[in-house]
């Protein structure tokens, strides 16, 4: 069981090769595509996709919802080819929109980062992407702390001082999206803000929040979640999780702001699983943020790949640098 709304019954109940001719021409082998069978609650159905070629490369690749099989919950989804994708994206002219979330998940991609870098010309997402030093000189604070992230992907971080104040301006600066990333660079510096975190989310209370807003305790448990939780009851820990992302995973994923990617072990993912399908009725994503909500199902252990039936080229690629990235094991810093 992985959660309220999804199972898995099956990871791998059938597999196949692609034999179309241009991935062929590719390969020295077939490319296998794994079929997997998830049984869904409705928030994750997809329409009616009946008739619809099984055998289709392009639904392989790109991970479509297939028809529908046995009882009505239940639904086949093609696995994606994340690398395929990848290559599809680094043989074209145009990246499309490219902005912090990708350029870090790129980051742990070869071929992606090697892509990139004829296309990135700004200091910061040079860095960001790992093709470029580290600038030294941002006033603004969007660029400071993008720079502070791009750093600490690296392995570099602040002086606990200079996190501190980093932290006091994003907070000053009353955007949350720089706030919460300001407070992760913090905690990851200087260990008495993860003290700090740990004494307030010991603390059983919590607040209300109204929808859309950001609480200070929401900042400290996506600061250090993945620091404090392992030490915390289970119970507790499944009520901070239902507490924080009823609302704030749609705002992150509005935001293409990562801010639960580094903190999404620690949390029950039970909790996690029927939220995130409720974002596949959210209209207004810019792009790469559904692809982001389905990384986060990945992550959780749902089916990413069923929020994906209505997206756009972006939010392909960023499930698919995400999934290449888990593989090769590092993760983001913020």
């Amino acid at each position: 069981m992985v959660g309220d709304s999804t199972h898995v019954i099956d990871m791998r109940v059938g597999e196949g090769h692609c034999r179309h001719a241009d991935c062929a021409s590719r390969a020295s082998t077939d490319i296998k595509c794994e079929l997997v069978l998830w049984k869904t609650d409705a928030r994750l159905q997809a329409r009616d996709t009946d008739g619809i070629d099984l055998g289709s490369c392009e639904l392989q690749h790109a991970g479509i919802v297939a028809p529908r099989a046995g009882s009505g919950s239940e639904r086949y989804v093609w696995k994606m080819n994340h690398a395929h994708v990848i290559a599809q994206w680094t043989r074209g002219s145009d990246p499309g929109p490219l902005f912090p979330a990708l350029l870090r998940l790129a980051r742990l991609v070869p071929d992606a980062r090697s892509y990139l870098d004829s296309h990135l010309q700004d200091p910061v997402d040079r860095a960001l992407c790992g093709v470029g030093p580290v600038p030294d000189s941002e006033t603004s604070i969007q660029r400071r702390v993008l720079s502070a992230l791009a750093a600490a992907d690296g392995g570099v971080l602040l002086s606990p001082t200079d996190a501190c104040a980093l932290e006091k301006a994003a907070e000053a600066e009353g955007d949350p999206v720089w706030w919460v990333h300001a407070a992760r660079i913090h905690m990851l510096s200087d260990v008495s803000r993860e003290q700090q975190a740990r004494q307030r989310l010991a603390d059983q209370n919590l607040p209300y929040v109204f929808p859309g807003e950001l609480h200070p305790l929401m900042v400290d448990l996506l600061a250090a979640a993945d620091r404090v939780l392992p030490a915390l009851h289970v119970d507790w820990v499944r009520k901070l999780t239902k507490w924080m992302v009823e609302d704030l995973l749609r705002v992150d994923c509005m935001q293409r702001a990562m801010w639960f990617w580094p903190v999404l072990d620690a949390m029950d993912p039970g909790r996690m699983v029927r939220p995130l399908a409720k974002l596949a009725k959210v209209q207004g994503f810019p792009p790469g943020g559904l692809g982001l909500a389905a990384a986060y199902c990945n992550r959780v252990g749902a089916p990413g790949e069923l929020l994906l039936e209505q997206c756009c080229a972006t939010d392909r690629v960023i499930l698919a640098l995400a999934l290449a990235g888990m593989e090769r094991r590092p993760t983001v810093t913020g």
